[in-house]
């Protein structure tokens, strides 16, 4: 949270460097607007492909405790759980409110 001490000395700043180069001005106008990484392929990943991939952890997980690695095991959970999380969120399209 800027102060209004700062906020000033900022616009005052920016109305600067729009007054001396516009176009280096304008080349922030889109930054941050537009991420590089993206997960849009998660909406339109088919539900089939996350049971798949939950079933799967949580076998793979299964195996590592009758192999006793606990560990592995928990990393495995850690894997099913993240991938319910983002089916979760599938169902919530980007952009919309909670």
């Amino acid at each position: 949270m800027l102060s209004d001490r700062e906020r000033k000395t900022l616009r005052e700043v920016e109305r600067q460097f729009d007054a001396e180069d516009p176009d280096f001005s304008r080349s922030f106008d889109g930054v941050g607007q537009h991420s590089t990484y993206s997960l849009q392929w998660v909406y339109t990943m088919p539900r089939w492909a996350y049971t798949t991939a939950i079933v799967v952890a949580a076998a793979l997980g299964m195996l590592m405790l009758l192999a006793r690695a606990p560990g592995t095991a928990l990393l495995f959970a850690a894997l099913a759980t993240m991938i319910t999380m983002i089916r979760g969120r599938r169902d919530d399209p980007p952009g919309r409110e909670p």
